[in-house]
């Protein structure tokens, strides 16, 4: 699998940090993000990246979606692509960001016989040092319910990457390919949901690095509230309405008389 890096060159860096010395000093010892005081994350078990459309969710509405990848829509989910390359980056068409960014990192080569859609989505993975990547989703509404969806990405599978509100973790994504030298290769990348009743008009997520390593592939968040309500009469139907339950009201004073 071919890689070219944009801001970093990521086969040199790859090397480097097959050293264990330099991945055990690259772990942040700083605190997590905002996120502890976020809307605890209920996490899924994880799941198994197919290739297939139908890996997307489309329960509820869309309310934002965002990949490191190239541009794609994928079953009727359009993910908008990185308005930069490290720091903090936004997407487009989107409130998310995500802090921290050492690089993204662009492969060549998809997996063979997914959709190209989403071999779009996942053909790049933006990369940070220790636990000190944070993704900020915005747009929410306080009190409505949200699903979010993070997948992940083709890269060292010693650099898996797990997502936490500051109380609930997900577990760690793999990521398919090739291993410096710490774990056997894995032949495939996994996704994870999530669902959380926002507490403010955002949510912020840390990402957990397995080996000094986090990797962010792309994520969708989607409105699941459930909200029933009673129909309200059009005022012109009050009158008529009200004439109905006189006519109930004398029937029965009548029926009462004969009694």
């Amino acid at each position: 699998m071919r890689h070219s890096v944009k801001a970093t060159n990521l086969v040199n860096v790859s090397k480097r940090l097959a050293l264990g010395a330099f991945l055990m000093a690259s772990v942040s010892a700083v605190p997590l993000s905002s996120a502890m005081a976020q809307a605890a994350i209920t996490w899924g078990g994880i799941s198994v990246e197919t290739g297939n459309a139908s890996d997307v969710v489309t329960t509820g509405t869309i309310v934002e979606a965002a990949t490191t990848g190239s541009t794609s829509t994928l079953n009727g989910v359009t993910f908008g692509v990185p308005t930069g390359t490290t720091g903090t980056i936004g997407f487009s068409g989107s409130s998310v960001t995500l802090s921290n960014v050492a690089g993204i990192g662009y492969y060549t080569n998809g997996t063979s016989g997914w959709d190209p859609n989403y071999i779009s989505l996942v053909n790049a993975g933006a990369f940070g040092f220790g636990n000190s990547g944070v993704l900020e989703l915005g747009g929410l509404s306080a009190g409505h319910n949200y699903l979010i969806q993070i997948f992940e990405v083709p890269w060292d599978i010693n650099w898996s990457t797990a997502f936490t509100d500051g109380t609930n973790s997900s577990g760690y994504l793999n990521l398919y390919g090739d291993a410096v030298g710490i774990s056997p290769a894995s032949t495939v990348n996994d996704y994870v949901t999530g669902t959380f009743t926002a507490s403010g008009s955002g949510q912020s997520i840390d990402l957990l690095a397995a080996n000094g390593i986090t990797i962010f592939g792309a994520v969708q968040v989607r409105d699941v509230t459930q909200t029933t309500s009673p129909t309200i009469p059009e005022p012109g139907s009050l009158p008529l309405m009200a004439i109905g339950l006189m006519g109930l009201v004398g029937l029965a004073r009548r029926n009462l008389v004969r009694k």
